[in-house]
């Protein structure tokens, strides 16, 4: 497909758990999960069942990061697996990994949206509104990501 030019998606969500924004996402052109919008999480992550549910060898990931966390050991090992693609709204990112983290089951959600997806747009987070807009980057850094689907 060929990337169209945009300027902005508006991108539905939902406030839960205490205010954060929960959008919709769909995982390889075929998987629709609900992620919560994080510009704290470095990566996006995604839980156990969701990457089996997408075909992943969890025992194979591509690499491990680490992540600083207080406590005694400092460090979480996350290990880390690249989707075909991951779209929010109208864009869709290519090839962007993802870590394995599973969230508290009180949480109905499959994961975070972090950094690694959200740097790549100017993203605004509409609270009130409970949206995200994602504005295109003059320059995207290492983006591979088009426009899909229609814009509000």
């Amino acid at each position: 497909m060929i990337a169209r030019p945009w300027r902005a998606g508006r991108v539905p969500g939902r406030r839960e758990y205490g205010g954060v924004l929960i959008v919709p996402v769909t995982l390889n052109g075929k998987l629709k999960v609900d992620l919560m919008a994080d510009k704290g999480a470095t990566v996006t992550s995604l839980n156990t069942a969701t990457l089996r549910t997408l075909g992943f060898n969890l025992s194979r990931p591509i690499r491990r990061f680490y992540v600083a966390i207080p406590g005694p050991s400092g460090l979480l090992e996350v290990p880390m697996f690249r989707l075909d693609a991951v779209q929010v709204g109208p864009v869709e990112v290519e090839g962007l990994e993802v870590g394995l983290l599973d969230l508290p089951p009180q949480l109905a959600i499959a994961g975070l949206l972090g950094v690694n997806f959200l740097e790549r747009f100017r993203p605004t987070f509409d609270f009130t509104g409970r949206a995200i807009v994602l504005r295109q980057q003059s320059l995207a850094p290492q983006s591979r990501s088009k426009p899909s689907g229609s814009f509000r």
